[in-house]
């Protein structure tokens, strides 16, 4: 609703809030390497819905990220936006 984005980090085990200038302005570290996507959701689309991959982790890693492939949720303050519908 502000403008900024949201990005996932692949390999960087976080979330980063990106402004319209390029700042990182917010970081959700996670317990999983590969952060994969998200999306807002909820009544006041203020609860981030946040996707991981369990994609190509060796055995140690499956070992030590024990919740890669999951998917987490994380409140924020600013609300995301509303999905633009369309039709054909």
């Amino acid at each position: 609703s502000e403008g900024c984005v949201w990005t996932a980090r692949w390999g960087g085990s976080q979330l980063v809030r990106v402004s319209p200038e390029g700042k990182a302005l917010a970081r959700v570290a996670f317990p999983v390497s590969r952060v994969s996507s998200c999306c807002f959701g909820g009544p006041d689309l203020r609860t981030l819905y946040v996707t991981s991959a369990r994609e190509d982790l060796n055995a140690e890693e499956r070992r030590t990220e024990t919740l890669a492939g999951s998917v987490f949720t994380v409140r924020v303050e600013v609300p995301g936006r509303a999905a633009y519908r369309f039709g054909a």
